[in-house]
């Protein structure tokens, strides 16, 4: 059997050669425009996975510390372990009056070709924060910003989100209650996006939470 052209190179130089397949930012395109390079061959494969993963571990750790700069110190992103654990993503973010703004450089992320985001969120006790003190749950006008966010982009060509779900965590909040949460009014305007969402539950059934998933839009991750 021939053997490829590309195994017979240096080491060196086909690790260079992958760069101009695979950008930087690895999750900047969809995960299918390298895949084919990547599972054409065992050693191919065993020496991209960790180019792509090292370089997709130092945009999220540069992204960590530009949001823990610019916003808060305790922002903190799960990084992947493995290149099987690369295309999802949990970060723990902390509490800030009004997130998801146009502003927020946080919804960089929802830029990328994630399969899923996964935003644990926890609001600071009512009685500490006179913004809500006594008030309804912070994470109702919380979604609904978000949803608004991405509707008003949801239509533009290369401006709506590309991750095909987001998890909105609200399980560590005990503060608040979030019983009558507006499914219907925010499903309702998630639906007009092109997105699904749904209660995100544990595993005793309880509502921890909310899920959007893209029912259309940009191409596959």
């Amino acid at each position: 059997m021939a053997t490829s052209a590309l195994l017979t190179l240096p080491t060196e130089l086909r690790l260079h050669l992958y760069d101009f397949v695979v950008p930087e930012v690895p999750l900047s395109v969809p995960a299918s425009q390298y895949t084919g390079l990547l599972y054409s061959c065992t050693r191919i494969r065993d020496e991209l996975q960790p180019e792509i993963l090292k370089h997709m571990t130092a945009f999220l750790l540069e992204m960590q510390s530009h949001l823990r700069t610019i916003l808060a110190n305790d922002f903190e992103f799960t990084l992947p372990q493995s290149y099987s654990e690369l295309q999802t993503l949990t970060v723990t973010r902390p509490y800030r009056f009004k997130p998801f703004r146009d502003t927020d450089p946080f919804l960089r992320l929802t830029y990328l070709h994630f399969k899923s985001i996964t935003l644990r969120y926890r609001a600071p006790p009512k009685s500490s924060n006179p913004d809500y003190a006594g008030g309804p749950s912070p994470h109702r006008g919380n979604m609904r910003r978000l949803l608004f966010y991405i509707a008003k982009y949801a239509h533009w060509p290369g401006s709506s989100p590309c991750a095909k779900r987001i998890v909105y965590d609200w399980s560590r909040d005990q503060e608040h209650d979030n019983t009558n949460f507006p499914w219907t009014d925010l499903g309702w305007l998630a639906e007009t996006a092109g997105w699904s969402m749904e209660p995100w539950r544990d595993e005793e059934g309880k509502i921890i939470g909310a899920v959007l998933v893209r029912v259309d839009g940009p191409g596959e991750a």
